[in-house]
């Protein structure tokens, strides 16, 4: 188990390995069909483990592979490796959603119910600080912006009359991007701040605070969409 990444229907997950194409019939909410799916066990001497993979993901190694009752085992190593190579990480709980789907034993129980809810966000998630349920993208790390920009964001209404301004806030090993109006950053820095350019630069610390001192959460991938639309560098 991987350290937590950011699930979009259940939040912050420890992830697991799986299969390619588990991975995308997870991100359709799809199902696969009886027989499908295989409990797939690279037998090592000293560490064995188990991962789900489609069978037809096996078909080049199906001469190496051995099955006891319906896990599939496999000792070559040479076909161990070049599998794991392939293999990327779930979120355990969209894992077990699928399994139920797909008429298969999850790895934690999982009602039907919340298998085959549509939801994006699922119903019995309790929210993190660390995160914003958006409607549109599920859960996301939150941008920082103003709440003019925000509200444009969340309700598809126009720019703000105040010049949108490009943010950047420096420190010695990466910038952080963010989008402010004119009148914004006036009110945060004072009204002889000198925005002729579209592109602001800050540093960390006592300007960093101040910048973010009255900012709203907004989700990213919405305010990007925004941006776009209102022909705005990204």
């Amino acid at each position: 188990m991987s350290s937590p990444r950011l699930c979009p229907r259940h939040g912050f997950q420890g992830f697991i390995e799986s299969s390619k194409d588990v991975d995308a019939r997870i991100r359709t909410r799809g199902q696969f069909a009886a027989g499908q799916l295989v409990k797939m066990s690279f037998d090592r001497p000293k560490r064995s483990r188990e991962v789900w993979m489609h069978r037809a993901e096996l078909a080049e190694y199906a001469y190496l592979i051995t099955y006891a009752g319906k896990t599939a085992h496999l000792k070559d190593f040479p076909a161990i490796a070049a599998i794991e190579r392939s293999l990327v990480l779930v979120c355990p709980r969209c894992l077990d959603e699928l399994l139920v789907r797909s008429d298969e034993q999850p790895l934690q129980v999982t009602s039907r119910e919340s298998a085959f809810d549509t939801s994006l966000i699922a119903k019995d998630v309790n929210v993190s600080e660390d995160v914003l349920p958006c409607p549109i993208h599920g859960f996301v790390r939150p941008k920082r912006s103003s709440s003019q920009i925000a509200n444009a964001v969340e309700s598809g209404g126009t720019l703000p009359s105040s010049p949108l301004i490009k943010t950047i806030l420096e420190s010695d090993k990466h910038e952080n991007v963010f989008w402010f109006e004119a009148d914004y950053l006036h009110k945060r820095f004072g009204p002889g701040l000198d925005l002729a350019s579209s592109t602001y630069r800050l540093e960390r610390g006592e300007q960093g605070e101040a910048l973010l001192e009255g900012a709203t959460r907004v989700c990213p991938q919405c305010l990007r969409d925004f941006l776009i639309r209102n022909n705005l560098e990204v």
